[in-house]
């Protein structure tokens, strides 16, 4: 490692100790002047520049990872600067320091070197995790402070095109967003028996950092948990037997992914709540499963825009069906506490809750990517006219997939926290329906646990 810096710091003196006959000045300053706190990918120099009016900054310069030269500024209003682009953690990473004046002359350069710590990339490689989880598995890890960077997830299964074998990409990250959380979790569609999971990470500027590779990875099975087995409440309002249509918790838990019912009752026949269902201070549902579960996610629906009456119509046509859909959803989790309080009477604040899964897409996401497309009026004014064409389109759902590890004997108590919900899409048009109520809807609501 001190020959390869060897090396570099020749190739610095190459690049820069002659490079033009430009006036230079003594600027007083000593490498003591300079300190250098290590951090990920890289780090900060902290400095005080000299009292003089005629000075406005300075520059730093050196060679990064890959053997580019790097140059960073930073002027008299900071008394701090990032040095970045390094991957592993190394010492005595030579560079100069020039101090600028105002006519744009520049000082002799004044040598100092820094240490760094291991980038994001290599610090998530290093700590990462891949644990069985519910027909896939669970990445879990720790991101240090200033991570940046990209995850990409792929398992060892078959290419869809070709059928041969194989790395299928299932996922990207980047390592800002994976910060928020410290296990995410993947399905996989394919029927693949103890898969080897391959990690690979990325900087921002394309470069690939390193690769691991996890083998034999098992997955578990889940099973959907009765409706009879759980109780459900929503603390806010719940929109409900309005005239011409049924609005209701029942149909939540009825088996109706699609939206049949609409068609067999003749009315809309979902589920809505609100007002302030979401936002910044949201109301949140829960379910009580009575006893601890090993619990593998929930699912929510979407109801699909259909023209099954007028009435319909008018209710989605009230706000909007594609206004009320979630984007942003937070699942957490607490254990059995012996209290046998119906659920609407208990004070579920005084619960040991536990962020365990989420949800997030876009609220101004193109309609085509979102998990609920067809929705009135993001699909159009012609929704879908018979259970033929529900079935033949299929269902829209949402997961959120909760890691099996470290849940011992499970969960009791899950809370529904519904931070956001879609914009209208920008295709549309002229923005005509509001909800300024923030009422949420979905049509089907599923709990998954262990399979016995």
């Amino acid at each position: 490692m001190k020959l390869k810096y060897y090396l570099i710091a020749l190739m610095a003196c190459a690049l820069w100790s002659c490079s033009e006959d430009d006036e230079t000045f003594d600027s007083g300053l000593t490498p003591n002047a300079f300190s250098f706190k290590p951090i990920t990918g890289g780090a900060v120099m902290y400095y005080q520049l000299p009292n003089d009016p005629e000075v406005t900054g300075l520059y730093v310069r050196y060679i990064d990872a890959f053997g580019k030269p790097v140059t960073r500024s930073a002027s008299t209003s900071n008394d701090s600067l990032l040095l970045t682009g390094f991957n592993e953690a190394v010492s005595n990473v030579p560079a100069e320091v020039y101090i600028q004046r105002r006519d744009r002359s520049e000082s002799n350069p004044i040598m100092v070197s820094f240490s760094t710590k291991d980038s994001g990339p290599v610090d998530f490689l290093k700590n990462v995790e891949v644990l069985s989880n519910w027909e896939g598995f669970t990445l879990r890890y720790s991101t240090p402070n200033y991570s940046e960077g990209l995850v990409n997830v792929f398992y060892l299964g078959k290419d869809p095109q070709t059928g041969a074998s194989d790395t299928v990409l299932i996922s990207s990250f980047t390592l800002e967003d994976a910060a928020y959380d410290e296990t995410i979790s993947f399905k996989v569609k394919q029927a693949v028996e103890k898969p080897t999971v391959v990690i690979r990470t990325e900087d921002f500027r394309g470069n690939r950092v390193g690769e691991k590779a996890f083998d034999g990875v098992e997955f578990l099975e889940q099973a959907l948990l009765s409706p009879s087995l759980f109780d459900f409440y929503c603390a806010c309002s719940i929109i409900e037997d309005y005239q011409y249509k049924q609005i209701s918790p029942s149909f939540l838990f009825d088996g109706d992914v699609l939206g049949e019912s609409c068609f067999n009752l003749g009315c809309i026949a979902t589920f809505a709540a609100g007002p302030n269902a979401y936002g910044p201070d949201p109301t949140p549902m829960y379910i009580d499963m009575r006893k601890n579960y090993v619990t593998a996610g929930i699912k929510l629906y979407n109801l699909l825009f259909n023209t099954v009456s007028d009435q319909s119509h008018q209710w989605l046509g009230s706000y909007g069906q594609s206004l009320m859909l979630p984007c942003d959803v937070t699942l957490f989790a607490a254990v059995d506490d012996g209290d046998t309080t119906p659920l609407e009477e208990k004070d579920m604040d005084n619960l040991n809750w536990k962020r365990v899964a989420s949800f997030f897409q876009d609220p101004d996401l193109p309609n085509a990517a979102r998990w609920c497309p067809w929705t009135f009026p993001n699909a159009g004014f012609e929704g879908l006219s018979s259970i033929e064409d529900l079935r033949a389109h299929g269902p829209e759902s949402m997961e959120m997939v909760v890691s099996a590890a470290g849940q011992n004997d499970g969960y009791r108590y899950l809370k529904i926290v519904v931070n956001n919900a879609f914009n209208l899409d920008s295709d549309f048009g002229i923005p005509v329906f509001r909800n300024d109520p923030h009422i949420i809807s979905f049509h089907e609501l599923e709990v998954y646990t262990k399979k016995d």
